[in-house]
C-alpha cells in the first residue's frame, strides 16, 4: 500500500525540513511526498531539493504560488 504525505508550510523552513526528515526514517517505504508551500521561500525550495535528491525513487511533488495566501490564518 502507497501513502500519500502531505506537508503544508508557510515561512518555517526548519519545520519543513524536520517534517521531511521524519517521512525519511518512517520504516514504511513505499510513499509519496505532497508540499504544498504558501509563497514559497528560497531556503524551503532548497530544502525541497535536497530531499528529492537523496530520495530519487520516491515520488516527491512541490507546490507553492507566486503570493502569500496566508491559510494559517483562521477567518472569523
Amino acid at each position: 500500500m502507497k501513502v500519500t504525505v502531505v506537508v503544508r508550510t508557510y515561512n518555517r523552513p526548519e519545520f519543513l525540513k524536520e517534517a521531511l526528515t521524519s517521512i525519511q526514517l518512517q520504516t514504511h517505504t513505499n510513499w509519496e511526498v505532497l508540499i504544498f508551500d504558501d509563497a514559497a521561500s528560497i531556503d524551503n525550495f532548497t530544502i525541497y531539493n535536497n530531499f528529492k535528491d537523496s530520495n530519487l525513487d520516491k515520488r516527491i511533488i512541490y507546490i507553492t504560488t507566486k503570493k502569500s495566501h496566508d491559510y494559517s490564518k483562521i477567518v472569523g
